[in-house]
């Protein structure tokens, strides 16, 4: 749904509110899949024909989408192998996660910085990206994207940078819960908790 100024999804401060209850709701304890549902629901919110969560890879330096809205375009990029972006690649994308400064463009196809693969393959024409920091530390970023030209405007932006903001606090609290388990788990906590019961 387009509102009267040209945003997508709910009006303003309604639809961020909405998204973040929603966003609140998820369950999941992954990190991969509650990132997945996320992404859906942020592109759910803007209209948006995929939405991702790319995190930084440090081994290999790349930019890795480890969330993605279940969106034909979200299941063609995986397809395409472009859910893998390395830093020596360039890209929008990358120069947003190196310099921290928003991405915003209703003409992607015109952008000589912007990957082909993005253009010809999933045929984007409008794209944002925002950083996306954890615990004081820039981890990614998070992608929208479509395929009709001049979709997103500034407001749209603004909403996708506030629900970066949460997906950091999500990421967080994924990874520290994985990581907790992989130690209990290396150190057989399970196995003595299950012995000291009876």
């Amino acid at each position: 749904m387009t509102t009267c100024d040209g945003t997508h999804g709910a009006g303003g401060n309604d639809r961020l509110l909405e998204t973040l209850q929603r966003l609140l709701g998820i369950q999941v304890p992954e990190l991969r899949p509650a990132l997945d549902q996320a992404s859906s629901l942020v592109a759910e919110a803007l209209d948006a024909d995929k939405v991702d969560v790319f995190l930084h890879e440090p081994e290999s330096d790349t930019l890795v989408a480890m969330g993605t809205s279940d969106t034909a375009m979200g299941r063609e990029q995986h397809r395409a192998g472009l859910n893998r972006q390395p830093i020596a690649n360039n890209g929008p994308a990358v120069r947003v996660f190196q310099t921290g400064t928003p991405y915003l463009s209703g003409a992607a196809d015109q952008d000589p910085e912007q990957l082909l693969g993005m253009i010809r393959r999933l045929e984007v024409r409008s794209e944002m990206d925002v950083v996306l920091d954890v615990n004081g530390q820039r981890r990614g970023i998070v992608q929208a994207s479509s395929h009709q030209p001049d979709f997103f405007s500034e407001r749209d932006l603004h909403f996708l940078s506030a629900v970066s903001n949460w997906i950091g606090m999500v990421t967080i609290e994924r990874s520290c819960s994985q990581s907790m388990s992989e130690m209990c788990s290396s150190v057989g906590v399970s196995k003595r908790a299950t012995s000291w019961h009876g």
